[in-house]
């Protein structure tokens, strides 16, 4: 029969390294895709000025947290998405505001679940009609055996990493099309 083997602390120190160096990968990330600081002229009106918007999914982990802080910080307006961690996106919020001054706009949902990433878009696009960065970080992991994985566990495992960043991005796509403008980063 099989035993898997135990860890010890000192996976536990690793896992902790490496949790830190996916932070100040993103941190890097995304200072080198750096938004611009400059605010956008519209065309329509030349003394409107258009704020940027972020809709960064899996914004309660700890690099989603990162990706907002630094949205946040060359103010764009953010749309973040969480299913769990609502304490932490409400600290995230709180954090964001205060220091930067932007919208900070929260919005739960469960991203295995086709009909709350329909209802993401759909408030995501009421907040903002133009989403100018699409950032798709959510993503479960499945860990054990790869025999004894269920089909559900298998089948949320593709809904939540692959399906919902294709509807999103179905969804926010059209805008970025008809504007010419927009970035959308895959985050996997």
């Amino acid at each position: 029969m099989y035993k898997p083997k135990k860890h010890g602390a000192s996976f536990f120190v690793f896992f902790g390294f490496y949790l830190k160096f996916l932070q100040r990968f993103a941190l890097i990330f995304c200072l080198i895709i750096k938004p611009d600081r400059s605010l956008e002229i519209s065309k329509r009106k030349e003394t409107q000025i258009m704020k940027k918007t972020v809709l960064i999914t899996g914004a309660s982990g700890g690099i989603g947290g990162e990706i907002c802080r630094i949205f946040a910080e060359n103010g764009f307006d953010v749309i973040a998405q969480y299913n769990s961690g609502e304490e932490e996106i409400t600290a995230l919020k709180n954090e964001t505001q205060k220091n930067f001054g932007i919208s900070f706009f929260p919005v739960h949902a469960d991203l295995s679940k086709s009909e709350d990433v329909d209802l993401l878009a759909k408030k995501a696009l009421s907040f903002s009609k133009n989403i100018d960065v699409l950032v798709n970080n959510a993503g479960v992991s499945l860990r054990g055996i790869f025999q004894l994985i269920g089909e559900a566990e298998a089948k949320k495992l593709l809904s939540v990493n692959l399906e919902s960043a294709m509807n999103l991005t179905r969804k926010v796509l059209p805008s970025m099309i008809a504007r010419k403008a927009g970035k959308i980063v895959n985050i996997s």
